[in-house]
């Protein structure tokens, strides 16, 4: 079972710090709740919601048939 690297305690739903990246639990989640060194050294991890090479979907719809209007 994960154990929160702040008060030891062990936790069934950890929670990863996205700056310094240790594990802790629901009271400890917050950087500054951990005493958090990694916060003003600006180290957050940043992950890609899009990775490369994959293309976003077009939003856009076009409709050109005008004899579906209704006059």
């Amino acid at each position: 079972m994960p154990q929160c690297q702040f008060c030891g305690k062990n936790d069934m739903l950890p929670y990863k710090c996205s700056y310094c990246e240790k594990t802790f639990c629901g009271q400890h989640r917050l950087p500054e709740n951990h005493e958090c060194t990694a916060v003003g050294a600006g180290k957050k991890v940043v992950k890609k919601k899009n990775p490369e090479g994959e293309k976003k979907k077009s939003s856009t719809f076009t409709y050109n048939n005008e004899d579906d209007f209704i006059d």
